[in-house]
């Protein structure tokens, strides 16, 4: 450890807070299916992170889940396509906020009916996904691919994997954060992407 004073009290407080999280996680009673879920402190520390959109749930590895945050301030982007809702801040840096619901043209919802972001990183990519409620799952381990379920042909995008608990959604968070359609800086790119994958009929 550092001899500078500073640095040993900000790498004490890390830890401090990170064990309290822990400790918090290990005591939360698991949510029923009758309870409001509420979403885990930040950072989360789970096996998988679920979340919901309408009547559609979604799941992925929490590994490349950062941090869920309240969507409270969303800045409009003119011309985006409509999976894009705008651009928020988060610890100072401007974020793409995206509505998985729309990629499926089903209806839209007013953006204070989402209050929650669930924030995806990898290296220098960073975005969210707005939702109405999410879930940190800290007991179900990740699922093994020849566990998951196909998808109905309306449903495939290159990345979603496949069903989860026969209606749950597992993606695959690498695709998405690697996807054009995600790119906050491509939204013409992104909107010739979404009408290629607007299924037929």
């Amino acid at each position: 450890m550092s001899d500078d004073p500073h640095r040993r009290w900000s790498e004490l407080r890390r830890r401090m807070t990170h064990a309290e999280h822990q400790l918090r996680l290990a005591s939360a009673p698991r949510p029923s299916a009758t309870q409001p879920r509420h979403p885990a402190a930040s950072p989360v520390r789970a096996e998988i992170t679920l979340f919901s959109r309408g009547d559609q749930r979604y799941a992925l590895s929490s590994r490349r889940v950062l941090r869920i945050i309240r969507l409270e301030r969303l800045l409009r982007i003119p011309t985006a396509p409509p999976s894009l809702l705008g651009a928020t801040f988060d610890q100072g840096e401007l974020l793409p906020v995206f509505d998985l619901h729309l990629f499926w043209r089903r209806p839209s919802v007013g953006v204070r009916d989402l209050p929650w972001a669930v924030i995806l990183g990898q290296g220098d990519l960073r975005l969210a996904l707005a939702c109405e409620d999410v879930d940190a799952d800290t007991r179900t381990p990740e699922p093994e691919p020849h566990h998951l379920q196909p998808v109905s042909r309306d449903q495939e995008r290159t990345f979603v994997l496949g069903r989860l608990y026969n209606e749950t959604l597992w993606l695959d968070a690498d695709a998405i954060l690697e996807d054009p359609a995600f790119d906050l800086h491509d939204t013409t790119a992104a909107s010739a992407r979404l009408m290629n994958e607007t299924p037929d009929g």
